[in-house]
């Protein structure tokens, strides 16, 4: 289990330790809001989230001055992103497409748009109740 979380306040993740209770023990800052959040159950220390900026951003919780990949390539704003193994990424968008991402074709430096193995379009961005 992961001793941290990470409260969505606008455009700025705030880590902060569950069980201390301590002071705020980080910040990531982002462009435009922050949609949604996803920590990897294969790893600690990797963090996904979906931006209003069209991307999906990847940090490693221990260095959190820059992403270590940005996914970049949806139209719209990524409203859901999800860790589906170690080395594999989906991310949903309200332009109706998903996204498969291959974590191990991403670059540290700029956006790692041919790290998208395959794009689904079609769906609708809606919630189901089962």
């Amino acid at each position: 289990m992961n001793d941290n979380f990470f409260p969505i306040i606008n455009q700025e993740l705030m880590q902060y330790n569950f069980f201390s209770q301590r002071n705020c023990l980080g910040t990531i800052r982002n462009v435009a809001n922050v949609c949604c959040v996803q920590f990897s159950s294969h790893s600690s220390h990797l963090l996904a989230f979906g931006s209003a900026d069209y991307s999906t951003y990847c940090y490693d919780l221990r260095n959190l001055r820059s992403p270590w990949c940005v996914l970049a390539g949806h139209r719209k704003a990524v409203s859901y992103v999800k860790f589906l193994d170690s080395e594999t990424l989906v991310s949903a968008s309200t332009d109706n497409t998903l996204k498969i991402w291959d974590l191990n074709k991403t670059s540290p430096v700029g956006a790692s748009i041919n790290a998208c193995s395959l794009t689904l379009s079609g769906h609708t961005n809606e919630k189901v109740w089962f």
